[in-house]
């Protein structure tokens, strides 16, 4: 059976994940608005779906927010039902204009309580104190209430989501395991290769799950592993000459703060 790239999925979020400010702000999400005589027109050669009502959209216009689209009836501010045209914020699975965005229920996602001060920080779709949006690895700020944006990064292990500043995102994405994502520890044996780093124990072919320190050459593709019983067609094959262990210096890396 096919193995899952990671189980422990680590994702850049970038305009999507922005701090907001309660005053004074300009980092709200904004709103494409697309039509047949706009830079995106090939946009429309192919088929549009709503976001909200699944349908096929076949007016000459549409709202696009990241990869998704909308009727432009259909993108409704929660409050006052107005259509979202330019900026706005997700929260609790709705879309507040800017304006009506001001009297949401402002709850800290992290202590669970009132947010009194005038400044806010909202991210990946949650309101949280200034100073309570911090990295589950190194216990520092993710963002400061006088930046407009910034990327930080979103680990999920099993039901759990933790935030990673940018500097350990970069640390963690060198230094973990392209199979099971856990980060390599300095006294663990290792193999390195051009595209990925792996514990001895996860280097192994991803469909009969046999070790590839058993054979000469193997197949890297999309992430995963293939002995060269199983490797796709057309799969360039990789030989192990390519690799480095962790007797080498190249198989080294920095883990230090």
């Amino acid at each position: 059976m096919l193995k899952e790239k990671k189980k422990n999925e680590i994702k850049k979020e970038n305009n999507k994940n922005r701090n907001i400010k309660t005053k004074d702000n300009n980092a709200y999400q904004k709103v494409l608005v697309i039509n047949e005589n706009s830079e995106s027109e090939q946009e429309f050669h192919k088929l549009i779906i709503c976001k909200k009502c699944e349908k096929p959209i076949k007016t000459e216009r549409a709202l696009k927010i990241d990869d998704f689209y909308f009727h432009t009836e259909h993108l409704k501010c929660t409050v006052c039902s107005r259509i979202i045209t330019e900026e706005f914020i997700y929260f609790e699975n709705h879309f507040w204009c800017k304006n009506c965005s001001k009297s949401a229920r402002r709850i800290c996602n992290d202590c669970n309580k009132k947010i009194e001060s005038d400044t806010s920080l909202f991210a990946d779709h949650k309101f949280y104190h200034d100073n309570h949006f911090l990295c589950s690895r190194c216990n520092g700020k993710i963002i400061n209430s006088n930046e407009q944006q910034k990327e930080f990064g979103k680990m999920k292990i099993n039901d759990s989501v933790l935030y990673l500043c940018y500097n350990c995102v970069q640390k963690i994405s060198r230094n973990s395991c392209s199979r099971c994502g856990s980060l390599i520890q300095n006294d663990q044996h290792y193999v390195k290769s051009r595209k990925g780093i792996w514990h001895i124990g996860c280097f192994i072919c991803s469909i009969c799950e046999v070790s590839l320190l058993k054979f000469q050459s193997y197949c890297e593709y999309d992430g995963l592993l293939y002995c060269v019983q199983h490797i796709p067609k057309d799969v360039e094959i990789v030989s192990k000459e390519n690799c480095d262990d962790d007797d080498d210096d190249d198989g080294d890396y920095d883990d230090s703060n």
